[in-house]
C-alpha cells in the first residue's frame, strides 16, 4: 500500500458562498416512503462564520397524516444538535429555513438533519441530511473575493481560447515529482482526439474560478500524486459543480505541495528542513537531573525500566532509555514540569530518538495548562535521528478535562505547554506484544526557519472514489496479466503488459441489477489476474455519479506506474476514455431486478440512463437478454422513455438453476454503446434437508462431528468507504455486488474455511440479496451463522425477526445452522446498568419479600442514588469487603434478566423455524481476566435459552500466555452450560498502522503467530469452533482498522497461512479428553463472578495443565437435588424462605395459561388479568425451566417440586435436571366466588419457593 497521508481529508466542502445547489439532496435522495417525499433546494456549499444559512424544504404530505411537525436540525461534526427549527406542514408545500452560521472555531462545517414527527427515534419516515457545508473564516471569505476576481479577469483574457462546449484543464507546473514529457504526450494525445486542452499552474488550479464548468468539462491530472495543499477546496467544487475528472498515476493528492520561498517543497522536504533544526531552548539533555523525576504511567501489573544511559545522541553522554519487557497497552513516561514558560514562537518540538528492532514507533504527548493533550507519533529507527514537530501535528486527545479545545483550527500551543510525555501506546502505537525499548536526547523547542505554522501540508478536500485518499487503493503483487475489462464496452478489447509497481483501486459495486437505488456506477476499464484467472485489481476504472455531492460528474483514475504510459495504447485508452465521458451517455444500470430467486417467481427486467453531457439525450433502446447455459431464454428490445426502460420475464418454472442477464444499451443504428451482465440465480429447498444439530457439546452434520472453522464476512467492496450506511447495511440493494461476494467466497474456501458468519438487518429485507449469498454459500459448501438485526433479546424486535425468517424462507434453508440475536452486548459498567435499575428494585422485592428484608440479609444497605434503587458500584463489584453477598445478589438478579429475556426471544424463533440454533455473540462474556466491573453477560444466565456459548477472542490478544486463559473460557462454558458447543465467535487483531495510514507488516506477522496460538488454544480446550474477524483486508474507514485476513489482490498474509494449515487439524472429528481433575467453583464466594471464580482456582488450574492433566470446573451444586440441596440462598448465607432466594434452586415461566371464562386458555404475564368462570374450578398450566443447579424431584416428600399458587401444589410429572423443562396443569381453585389475586411460584416440599414468581389478578364472571 502506498504512504497515505495521516488526515488527507477534513471533509472541506468549498464552494464560494455565491454558488450554491439545488440538489444537494435532490429528488433522487428523497426518502423512500410513499407516505411523504422531500426535497432540498438552495442548499450552499460553504458559508460564512457570523453570516446565515438558508434553504428550501420542498414537501408532500401524504393527506391522511394531516398537519405533521417537520424539524430542521443543524449539526456540525459531532451528533450533537447545535440549533433547531420546527414548524407544521401538511400536503404539497415548500417551507423556507434560516440558521445563523456558528463561528468557525466551533465547527468547520456544518449538516442538516430534516425529519417528521414528534421524536426522532419514531421519524415517519427516514431521516433526510445534507452534504456537509464548509463554515468559512472571514478571512478566508476575503480570500474567495479575490480568487474571484482574479478568476473573471483571467476568463476576459482567455476568450476565444476555450470552445464553447468548454475543454480539458490539465495541471502542469515544475512541481517535485510532476512528469512534464507525460504531461505533453497526453495533452497531444488529447488533441489528436479533438480535445482542446488549456494548461493551468499551480495557482490556476486552486481558484475555483478557473477552475470551474464554465471553462472546462474535464480536468486531467497526469501526475495526480502530487498537488498542491492548497487545491482541494476548487477541485471540489469543480466535480460537485458536475465536471470530470481523470486521474493518472492514481491514487491522488498523495504528496501535498506547498511553495515556500519560492519554491514548491513537499512534506518529505518540509520535514528535512526542520529536523536540522536543533533546541533554541534545550529542555532536557539527561545529562542533569535524574531517572526518579520521570514518571510512568501504565495499567496495573504492566512494568518497565528508565535510565538516564550512557552514551547519548552524537556523542553527548546521557540519553533517556526505556526497556518495556512485555508491552500490552500502554506505558508513558511524563517528565518533569516545566520551570518556565515556552516563548510563543518556539513552535517546533525537537528532539532525537531511536527504538530497539521490535521498536518501530514512538509517541510524544504535550499536555497544556489547561488540561488538553496533544500526541503526536514518530517512527524509529535502531539508529539515531533526529526530528522537529510543528504544532499540528500533534493531534488533540479528547480523554482530558480541558472545555472547547480541539476545534477545526485549534492546535497545540507551545506558549502554554506544561508537561512532555513520551512511550508507546497501542492507540498511537500500535506495536506486537513482547519486549520494546527506545532512547531519546537532546530534547528542546525551536522557531520554525519557514515562519509560523507552517507544516509539511494536508489537502483539504472530500473523500473522491478512484482517486483520494491512499486507502482506497491497494497493492497488486501477484498480476499475471493486464487486461482491458470485459464488464465494459467503452474502450476496445485489448492486453498490455504487467508492470512493476501496479496499484489499483478497491473493488465497487457495477451498474448490474435493477432498481438498485445506487449513488453511482462503478465500471472496471483494466483488470489485473493472477496466474489461475482470478481477478487481483482494477488498476484504471471509471466511477459515474448519479446523486450525492458530486452528482453528474465521472471521475476516472489510473493507477499505472509513471512507466507504463510510455506505451502509446495506454495513451490511447486515455483519449478514447476521455471522449467517450466527454459524450457522457451511459448505461446507469441494467439487468433483473434481483439477483436471486425463488422457485416459479416473476423477473422484472430493466435499465436506466444518466446523461452526464451538456447535449440532448440520443434516442436510443435497451436489448435485454437472458441465457442460460449458453442458450438464449429470453430477449426483449425496448425503447427508452424518459431514461428508463422495462420489461417482465415470466418462466413459468425455471428450468434451470444458473442464468446470465445481459442489458445492451443501442444507438438508432443498433450500435451498442454500453453494456452490463450479471448472474440470476434460482434458490429452492432441498427435497431432503440436512440441518446441523448438537448433542454433548459438539455439532454434528450428516450424521458426522462437524467444527465451524470460519470467518466474519463482508465483502471488500466495503474497504476504504466512507458512506456509513452503504457500509453497515451491505445486504442492502445499493452496496451489494454478487461479482464480489462470489469472488471473496472462492477465496473463503480456497483457504480451507467450512463457514461463514453474516448478518442481515430488517432494512434490508426487500433487497433480496441474503437469498443470493446464502445460495452462493451453498454452492461453495460453506455453512452460514446467520445474524438477524436490530436488536437484542433485552429489546426484542420480533415482528422484524420474524418477517426477515419468513420472507427469506430460513427455516427451510439448511446451510444456514444458526442464528445470531444480539451482537457483542455487555452490561458494562455502572453507569450503563442504570438502565436496569428498576428491574433490579423489582427483582429484589419479588426474591426478598422486600428492600427491608434485603438489607437484613447483605447485611449492608440497597444501594441507592439519589434515593432510588441501584446496583452495586463498580468498586463493589472488584473488591472484596462486606458488600459481597449483595454483589452476588446483583449478579444473580443479571442472570435471571438475562435468562428470562432470551428464553423468550429462543421460543418465538423456534415457533416458526425449529431447525436452527440460536445464539449470540457474547463479547466480553466468558473472560476470565476482564476487569470484573465491567460486567459482561455470564454464561449461567444464557445456558438455558441458547444453542451455543458463543465467546469472543479480544481479551486474548497477545502472546501465548494472553492467550491461553481462552481455554479456561471454554471450561467454565462447559460447567454453567452443559451440553452447548462453544464457538469462538470473533477473535483477531488490526495490523493496521494509524499514523502512517499503512498495513504494519511488523504486526501483520505477529498476528500469523497470534492466530497460530489461538487455533491451538480453541483446539486443545475442545472447542467446537472458530470464526475469525474479518474477511476482507484494507482500511476499515471510522475503526481506522485492518482485521483482514487476505491482501485486497488475494495474495495471503501470515494469518489467511495459519488458519489453512489448521484446517485439516481443526475440522477432523475428535473425542475431547475427558476430565480427570474436577476443580470445584462457587460464583457466591466472591464479588468479582467468573473473574472472582478464575481467581480462586488459576493457580490449580494451570498446574494440572503443566502436569499433564486435563481438569474440568464444577460448581458446589453439581450433583444436588432438591432433596439434597443445603438450606443456602445466595451468597452462601442461610436460606429463609420467603425472605431470601435459594443459592442451588432457581426457575424462570415459559408460558403461564390460565382457562378463562370462554374455556379458552389465555396467556398470562406477571401483573396481568383473566376473566374466570364463577363457581368453576380454575385450571392453569404452565412450562418451567430449571436454572439452578440442582435436579427437581417429582417423587412424593421431601424435595418435591412443584408449582404453587395460593394454597394449591401442581407437582412436576418426572425429575427436571439442571436446564431441563417440566409442563404441569391442573386446578388450582376449586369453585371461585369473586375476585382473586394469585402468586405463581415453584416450591419444592416442604417450604423451599423459589425462582421467577408470577402475581396474576382473577375476576370472575
Amino acid at each position: 500500500m502506498p504512504k497515505m497521508l495521516p488526515n488527507p481529508c477534513r471533509w472541506f466542502l468549498p464552494l464560494a458562498l455565491a454558488f450554491c445547489t439545488s440538489g444537494v439532496a435532490s429528488a433522487e435522495t428523497t426518502a423512500p416512503n410513499p407516505k411523504i417525499t422531500t426535497t432540498l433546494t438552495g442548499v450552499p456549499f460553504e458559508v460564512v462564520e457570523g453570516g446565515e444559512v438558508a434553504f428550501t424544504v420542498n414537501h408532500d404530505v401524504a393527506r391522511a397524516l394531516g398537519d405533521v411537525q417537520l424539524h430542521v436540525e443543524m449539526k456540525g461534526r459531532g451528533p450533537d444538535v447545535l440549533e433547531s427549527q420546527v414548524v407544521k406542514v401538511a400536503g404539497k408545500g415548500a417551507q423556507a429555513f434560516t440558521f445563523p452560521v456558528p463561528p468557525r472555531n466551533g465547527t468547520d462545517l456544518l449538516t442538516f438533519a430534516v425529519w417528521y414527527g414528534e421524536v426522532w427515534t419514531e421519524a415517519i419516515v427516514p431521516i433526510m441530511t445534507t452534504d456537509s457545508i464548509a463554515v468559512l473564516s472571514k478571512e478566508d471569505a476575503e480570500k474567495r473575493s479575490q480568487q474571484q476576481a482574479t478568476g473573471e479577469r483571467w476568463r476576459e483574457e482567455s476568450k476565444g481560447v476555450i470552445p464553447a462546449e468548454g475543454a480539458v484543464a490539465m495541471l502542469v507546473d515544475a512541481l517535485p515529482g510532476f512528469d512534464r514529457d507525460l504531461a505533453d504526450r497526453v495533452a497531444a494525445r488529447l488533441e489528436k482526439a479533438e480535445l482542446k486542452v488549456l494548461a493551468l499552474d499551480s495557482e490556476q488550479v486552486c481558484n475555483p474560478f478557473i477552475l470551474s464548468v464554465d471553462n472546462f468539462h474535464t480536468f486531467v491530472l497526469t501526475s495526480s500524486q502530487v498537488y498542491p495543499a492548497d487545491g482541494g477546496p476548487a477541485l471540489d467544487r469543480f466535480l460537485a459543480q458536475g465536471g470530470d475528472l481523470i486521474a493518472l498515476n492514481a491514487p491522488g493528492m498523495q504528496t501535498p505541495v506547498k511553495k515556500i520561498d519560492g519554491k514548491w517543497m513537499g512534506a518529505k522536504e518540509i520535514r528535512e528542513a526542520l529536523a536540522a533544526q536543533k533546541p533554541s531552548q534545550p529542555l532536557f539533555d539527561f545529562e542533569t537531573g535524574s531517572p526518579k523525576d520521570w514518571t510512568m504511567g501504565a495499567p496495573k501489573g504492566e512494568e518497565a525500566t528508565w535510565e538516564f544511559a550512557a552514551p547519548g545522541a552524537e556523542g553527548t553522554g546521557h540519553a533517556f532509555h526505556c526497556v518495556v519487557p512485555d508491552f500490552r497497552n500502554w506505558n508513558t513516561f511524563s517528565g518533569p514540569a516545566l520551570g518556565q514558560p515556552l516563548a510563543q514562537e518556539d513552535e517546533l518540538t525537537c528532539l532525537a530518538a531511536k527504538g530497539g528492532p521490535d521498536t518501530s514507533r514512538l509517541a510524544l504527548e504535550w499536555v497544556q495548562k489547561d488540561g488538553s493533550r496533544w500526541i503526536a507519533t514518530i517512527p524509529l529507527t535502531t539508529e539515531w535521528q533526529r526530528y522537529a514537530l510543528t504544532p499540528y501535528e500533534f493531534g488533540y486527545w479528547h480523554d482530558n478535562p480541558s472545555r472547547g479545545r480541539g476545534g477545526p483550527d485549534d492546535h497545540f500551543r507551545p506558549e502554554n505547554a506544561a508537561k512532555l510525555t513520551v512511550g508507546l501506546a497501542q492507540t498511537h502505537t500500535p506495536l506486537p506484544g513482547g519486549r520494546h525499548e527506545f532512547w531519546i536526547d537532546e530534547v528542546g523547542v525551536a522557531p520554525n526557519p519557514f515562519g509560523k505554522l507552517v507544516t509539511p501540508g494536508q489537502i483539504e478536500l472530500t473523500p473522491v472514489e478512484m482517486l483520494t485518499p491512499g486507502y482506497k487503493f491497494h497493492r497488486v503483487t501477484n498480476a499475471a496479466s493486464l487486461r482491458v475489462s470485459d464488464k465494459q464496452c467503452l474502450l476496445p478489447p485489448g492486453e498490455l503488459p504487467v508492470p512493476e509497481g501496479l496499484l489499483s483501486a478497491q473493488p465497487r459495486p457495477q451498474g448490474t441489477g435493477y432498481n438498485k437505488e445506487r449513488k453511482r456506477r462503478w465500471i472496471p476499464l483494466l483488470e489485473a489476474f493472477d496466474k489461475d484467472g482470478e481477478v487481483c485489481g482494477t488498476p484504471a476504472c471509471l466511477v459515474v455519479n448519479r446523486v450525492g455531492r458530486f452528482a453528474k460528474s465521472a471521475v476516472a483514475s489510473f493507477a499505472l506506474p509513471n512507466a507504463a504510459y510510455r506505451d502509446p495504447r495506454v495513451l490511447d485508452l486515455i483519449a478514447a476514455l476521455a471522449k467517450r465521458v466527454h459524450e457522457g451517455f451511459f448505461l446507469f444500470e441494467g439487468g433483473a431486478e434481483n439477483y436471486a430467486y425463488f422457485q416459479g417467481e416473476t423477473v422484472t427486467l430493466g435499465a436506466q440512463t444518466i446523461n452526464l453531457g451538456k447535449g440532448a439525450v440520443p434516442k436510443c433502446s435497451v436489448r435485454l437478454t437472458v441465457t442460460a447455459d449458453g442458450a438464449k431464454q429470453f430477449e426483449q428490445v425496448i425503447p427508452l422513455v424518459d431514461g428508463r426502460a422495462e420489461c417482465q420475464w415470466k418462466p413459468g418454472r425455471f428450468s434451470h438453476q444458473s442464468y446470465e442477464v445481459l442489458c445492451d444499451l443501442l444507438d438508432s443504428s443498433g450500435r451498442r454503446l454500453d453494456a452490463l451482465t450479471h448472474s440470476l440465480l434460482v434458490w429452492e429447498p432441498s427435497p431432503k434437508p440436512d440441518y446441523m444439530t448438537s448433542k454433548d457439546g459438539d455439532f454434528y452434520l450428516h450424521g458426522n462431528k462437524w467444527y465451524a472453522h470460519g470467518v466474519n464476512y463482508m465483502p471488500s467492496s466495503g474497504i476504504g468507504i466512507e458512506d456509513g450506511p452503504y457500509f453497515e447495511y451491505w445486504v442492502d440493494k445499493q452496496p451489494y455486488d454478487p461479482v464480489v461476494t462470489e469472488r471473496d467466497l472462492k477465496h473463503v474456501k480456497a483457504m480451507g474455511l467450512n463457514m461463514v458468519s453474516l448478518f442481515c438487518y430488517y432494512r434490508s429485507l426487500q433487497s433480496r440479496n441474503l437469498l443470493d449469498i446464502l445460495e452462493r454459500c451453498r454452492r461453495h459448501g460453506l455453512m452460514v451463522n446467520l445474524s438477524l438485526r436490530p436488536g437484542t433479546p433485552l429489546d426484542f424486535q420480533w415482528d422484524e425477526m420474524k418477517a426477515l425468517i419468513e420472507a427469506y424462507r430460513l427455516a427451510e434453508n439448511d446451510t444456514v445452522f444458526a442464528y445470531d440475536l444480539a451482537w457483542e452486548p455487555a452490561f458494562g459498567n455502572h453507569n450503563m446498568r442504570q438502565r436496569w435499575d428498576g428491574a433490579w428494585e423489582k427483582w429484589i422485592t419479588q426474591r426478598y419479600g422486600s428492600l427491608a428484608n434485603a438489607e437484613a440479609d447483605w447485611g449492608v444497605p440497597v444501594p441507592r442514588t439519589e434515593g432510588k434503587v441501584t446496583g452495586p458500584s463498580d468498586e463493589q463489584c472488584s473488591k472484596e469487603g462486606p458488600h459481597r453477598v449483595m454483589v452476588c445478589a446483583y449478579r444473580r438478579f443479571l442472570d435471571d434478566l438475562l435468562a428470562k429475556a432470551h428464553a423468550t426471544a429462543n421460543g418465538l424463533v423456534k415457533s416458526i423455524d425449529p431447525h436452527h440454533f440460536t445464539s449470540f455473540r457474547m463479547s466480553i462474556g466468558g473472560d476470565p481476566t476482564i476487569s470484573p466491573a465491567w460486567i459482561g453477560y455470564d454464561f449461567r444466565g444464557l445456558a438455558r435459552s441458547v444453542d451455543i456459548m458463543e465467546p469472543e477472542g479480544y481479551g486474548r490478544s497477545g502472546d501465548w500466555e494472553r492467550v491461553k486463559p481462552g481455554r479456561f473460557t471454554a471450561d467454565y462454558a462447559r460447567c454453567m452450560a452443559p451440553g452447548r458447543p462453544v464457538m469462538w465467535a470473533e477473535f483477531g487483531r488490526s495490523t493496521w498502522n494509524r499514523e502512517a495510514m499503512e498495513q504494519d507488516l511488523e504486526l501483520e506477522n505477529w498476528t500469523g503467530g497470534f492466530y497460530n496460538d489461538f487455533l491451538r488454544m480453541a483446539y486443545e480446550s475442545g472447542a467446537s469452533g472458530t470464526v475469525c474477524w474479518w474477511y476482507p483486508g484494507g482500511y476499515r474507514v471510522g475503526e481506522n482498522s485492518d482485521y483482514g485476513i487476505l491482501n485486497p489482490d488475494g495474495t495471503w498474509r501470515p494469518n489467511t497461512h495459519a488458519l489453512h494449515d489448521w484446517a485439516e487439524k481443526f475440522t477432523t472429528p475428535r473425542n475431547r479428553k475427558p476430565v480427570d481433575n474436577w476443580l470445584t467453583i462457587d460464583r457466591d464466594a466472591t464479588v468479582g463472578g467468573l473473574v472472582g471464580v478464575y481467581n480462586q482456582v488459576k493457580e490449580r488450574y494451570w498446574q494440572l495443565l503443566d502436569q499433564g492433566k486435563n481438569p474440568g470446573l464444577r460448581t458446589d451444586g453439581c450433583g444436588l437435588d432438591s432433596a439434597t440441596a443445603p438450606r443456602t440462598a445466595v451468597g452462601n448465607v442461610p436460606y429463609k424462605p420467603g425472605r431470601n432466594p435459594h443459592k442451588y434452586l432457581d426457575a424462570e415461566f415459559d408460558r403461564l395459561e390460565i382457562r378463562n371464562a370462554k374455556g379458552e386458555w389465555q396467556a398470562v404475564a406477571d401483573g396481568g388479568t383473566v376473566a374466570v368462570k364463577r363457581e368453576q374450578a380454575i385450571v392453569a398450566r404452565a412450562t418451567v425451566g430449571n436454572l439452578g443447579e440442582a435436579k427437581w424431584l417429582a417423587a412424593n416428600g421431601a424435595g418435591q417440586v412443584g408449582l404453587a399458587a395460593g394454597t394449591a401444589f401442581l407437582p412436576i410429572l418426572q425429575d427436571v435436571p439442571f436446564l431441563g423443562t417440566s409442563k404441569v396443569e391442573g386446578a388450582i381453585v376449586a369453585k371461585p366466588t369473586g375476585p382473586l389475586s394469585l402468586t405463581f411460584v415453584m416450591r419444592a416440599a416442604p417450604d423451599v419457593t423459589f425462582g421467577e414468581a408470577l402475581r396474576v389478578q382473577l375476576t370472575v364472571e
